[in-house]
């Protein structure tokens, strides 16, 4: 990115620190089968494509163990 590169939008804490966008993909495989999902076709990256289950980590989930707390919600819903 260029120093002249606009910014369209900035994430920031509560305390005004900048903060990024997580995501968290799993691929489960039981007994020589896999659990994917088909990406949207409205998708903005790659849509119509299988992928693992996954989803952003929420603000709420920020613990000790956020990763895999979001893999494990996004594996349940």
């Amino acid at each position: 990115m260029s120093a002249d590169a606009p910014v369209t939008s900035v994430c920031c804490t509560r305390g005004g620190r900048p903060a990024f966008v997580v995501n968290v993909e799993v691929f489960l495989e039981r007994d020589g089968r896999w659990l994917l999902i088909r990406r949207g076709r409205q998708e903005a990256h790659a849509p119509g494509t299988l992928a693992g289950v996954g989803g952003k980590v929420e603000a709420d989930d920020a613990g000790l163990d956020v990763l895999e707390e979001t893999a494990r919600r996004e594996v349940a819903e």
